[in-house]
Formats: structure tokens, C-alpha cells, sequence
């Protein structure tokens, strides 16, 4: 019995042998498909900025424009009036609270600077002072009557740059109130005096003509 194990023990041996010597490498197989792509990594981190490049060269400076023609010359315009330098006039308005009463004088009075009295209007010429609304002018003195035996009389003297106006009351009674009013003052030099001796300096219209409206 022993002997019948032997050899089946060697037989298994010889099968072993034999198919171990039979088993030879076979050739390479085909490529298997392509895998799944997989999911895309987080990006990196942003790099530091680069240095700044240097400047590029200024370009070249155009070239000017050519100049345009000139304008043509305008006409010349019409000459003025002439004016007089030896007669000055101007406008004041006296408002009704500037007035001053005098109760030992019994008259209203104010003062108006008038720097165009000079010197020679006051040793050779003469100042004229009218007053009116800016249509109808009169000479002063001007006495205007309120009442059947009422009247008031507007006044003035003029000394070196300066008249004083004057209202003077013939009852001696003072104003309830005073309105404003407008004054015109002429300046005459003694030379504009002189230069027009048959002027009626009271008129008004004959004034201005010498004056020329240049003042006014």
C-alpha cells in the first residue's frame, strides 16, 4: 500500500512538471479605454505684483498753426458835443427828514457838498440852483403859495464847495411833514461867465445850453 502512494506522488510530480514547462507568455494585450478626467484643483495663490516698466519717450512737438488774417478796421464813430470845463452841474434830492428846523431863525435848512464851487467860481462866476419834478424847472428863489395868505420861499447861498438850501416859512409856522425834493446846482466859471454875457442865468433852458448837458 505504501508503495502504490509513492507513486502516485511521483506522478503528480511529473504533471506538475510538465505543466509548468508548458505555460508560456502570450502576447501584449490591446490598450483598455481611457479613464474619467478628474475634477480640476483649487488655483494657486496670485503672485506679487512685477516692478513698475519704465517710462516711454516724450513724442515730438507739433507744429504751430499758421496765424489767421487780420480783422478789417471799424468805422470811426460820430463825435460827441463838446462839453464845458468851466460849467459843472449836478443833481441832489433832499429827502424830507434831512431838513433842519431853525426856531430862532424860523427856516429849514441843509447843507450839500458841491465840490465844483472852486475858487474861481466863487470870486468871478456864479452858482445857480434850480428845482422842479425832472420835467418843469425854476429858478430859486422860488416862493410857491399854499394858501390865500401862506407861502414858503426856497433859498440859497454857496460858498467854497459847498450850498446851503433854505425854506422859509412867511407865518413862521413849521411843516407837518416835508416831502422830498430835488435839486439842480450849476457851477459856472468866471471864463464861461465872461464868454456868455447875454445868458439869462435864471432861465433854465438858456443854462443848460451853456452847460451842454454834459453834467447832467
Amino acid at each position: 500500500m505504501k508503495k502504490t502512494i509513492v507513486q502516485i506522488t511521483a506522478a503528480l510530480m511529473i504533471m506538475v512538471t510538465v505543466g509548468m514547462a508548458s505555460c508560456v507568455k502570450g502576447p501584449k494585450g490591446d490598450a483598455g479605454p481611457t479613464g474619467t478626467t478628474g475634477t480640476t484643483g483649487t488655483p494657486g495663490a496670485v503672485g506679487d505684483t512685477g516692478a513698475t516698466g519704465p517710462g516711454g519717450t516724450n513724442g515730438t512737438n507739433g507744429t504751430n498753426g499758421i496765424n489767421g488774417t487780420n480783422g478789417t478796421n471799424g468805422t470811426n464813430g460820430k463825435d460827441g458835443k463838446d462839453g464845458n470845463a468851466n460849467v459843472k452841474a449836478g443833481l441832489v434830492t433832499i429827502a424830507g427828514s434831512d431838513w433842519t428846523y431853525n426856531s430862532t431863525a424860523k427856516e429849514y435848512s441843509v447843507g450839500v457838498n458841491f465840490p465844483a464851487i472852486t475858487k474861481d467860481v466863487v470870486d468871478n462866476g456864479m452858482v445857480m440852483v434850480f428845482t422842479g419834478d425832472g420835467t418843469i424847472w425854476q429858478a430859486m428863489p422860488l416862493t410857491v403859495y399854499y394858501s390865500s395868505t401862506g407861502s414858503y420861499t426856497y433859498q440859497y447861498q454857496y460858498m467854497l464847495g459847498e450850498v446851503d438850501l433854505f425854506i422859509d416859512i412867511s407865518d413862521y409856522s413849521t411843516f407837518t411833514t416835508l416831502v422830498s425834493n430835488t435839486f439842480k446846482i450849476v457851477a459856472v466859471g468866471g471864463a464861461a461867465k465872461k464868454a456868455n454875457p447875454n445868458t439869462n442865468w435864471k432861465d433854465y433852458k438858456q443854462v443848460m445850453a451853456v452847460v451842454n448837458n454834459s453834467a447832467l
